[in-house]
């Protein structure tokens, strides 16, 4: 009897993809777009047009208080997630299965607290539909970073991704379902 080893299910790379998309794409087109747009405006001419009030692009603020330090904190996080994501997808060693499942509860966690935390720091008070849809803004952000992590839990404790992690199928005795006995490739009836 050859031992069949199991195949990557379609859930644990769906899992995979989703935490990268969330964990690192996000993050680094962000910073991306952040730095590119900051670049664009340190090379306009700064030149004094006359009739004009001087350089109209000094002054701006497209980080909203991000450091360097923490831009560059965001893209290490992300792309150490990207190598543990990797990592995972390849299914070696076993024990990557907890890691991504803890660095994508450990990364929901932390995106819920900052998303709590900058809503708790805004004005809400005055009446507006703004700031409606900024409790809005907040909530969906909210459920999105809460429903992935949901779905790689599930699925990563899932019956399939346990033996593709784990490289071989447990057999049915070990399971705790009874095999059905064989005479002559015919089922004893007892």
């Amino acid at each position: 009897m050859s031992e069949k080893k199991p195949g990557r299910p379609f859930g644990v790379t769906l899992a995979i993809l989703l935490g990268v998309m969330i964990y690192t794409i996000f993050p680094l087109v962000n910073v991306g777009y952040v730095l590119l747009i900051e670049n664009h405006f340190r090379q306009i001419d700064q030149t004094v047009i006359p009739g004009q009030i001087g350089a109209a692009a000094s002054g701006g603020d497209f980080r909203g208080g991000i450091t360097d330090v923490q831009i560059v904190i965001q893209v290490v996080v992300a792309l150490l997630f990207l190598v543990v994501a990797v990592m995972t997808w390849r299914g070696k060693p076993p024990a990557m299965r907890w890691l991504f499942m803890a660095a994508v509860l450990g990364l929901a966690i932390f995106s819920v607290a900052m998303t709590v935390i900058t809503q708790s720091n805004t004005d809400t008070s005055g009446g507006s539909l703004d700031a409606l849809g900024e409790v809005l803004d907040t909530l969906r952000l909210s459920v999105t970073s809460l429903l992935v992590p949901l779905y790689v839990v599930w699925y990563l404790n899932r019956g399939p991704a346990r033996a593709f992690f784990r490289g071989y199928y447990l057999d049915p005795e070990a399971q705790g379902t009874p095999t059905p006995e064989y005479d002559n490739n015919e089922p004893i009836h007892t």
